[in-house]
């Protein structure tokens, strides 16, 4: 369930990047909650005391990453341009808009479980005192997705 709210939010997150553009005064709350997130994962790399071996492993989950986010926003911008294309047809199928969208949360899904399932290799191979610091940061990161999805309901109440 985790999951899903976490693949929800990533959604509106993209959704509400592209709205953030045009409004200034979301764009603030969303460049301080992605500088806290830098700040965060670099800060608790340091607070893991990894060996080198798990260094060149957490190096590369974090490539594999920024990888995966890097697919799941093209996708869903070349989504949203088809889905924009296909609602200014004024015999649009919104049965097939909608089999994209839903083919597009689909993949975006799959990618997330391959991630989950790399990050969780990662983590079996930690010390039973790093894998608590893990779960202490997986709750501190939770909580900071919880103050964006705040902003974003906040921004939501506003119109959109």
């Amino acid at each position: 369930m985790r999951q899903f709210i976490l693949i929800g939010a990533t959604t509106l997150f993209v959704i509400g990047t592209s709205a953030a553009l045009a409004q200034p005064t979301m764009l603030s709350p969303l460049l301080r909650f992605a500088s806290e997130r830098q700040q965060s994962i670099a800060s608790f790399v340091t607070t893991l005391n990894l060996t080198p071996a798990q260094q060149a492993q957490a190096r590369a989950l974090q490539q594999s990453a920024k990888e995966t986010r890097v697919d799941i926003l093209l996708a869903a911008t070349v989504a949203g341009e088809q889905v924009k294309r296909d609602l200014a047809d004024p015999n649009a199928d919104l049965h097939q808009t909608a089999r994209l969208v839903q083919a597009t949360v689909d993949t975006q899904l799959a990618a997330h479980r391959a991630l989950t399932d790399e990050r969780l290799r990662f983590y079996d191979n930690l010390s039973p005192s790093q894998q608590a610091l893990v779960r202490a940061e997986i709750v501190e990161r939770i909580e900071r997705l919880e103050r964006l999805q705040q902003v974003l309901l906040d921004f939501a109440g506003d119109g959109i």
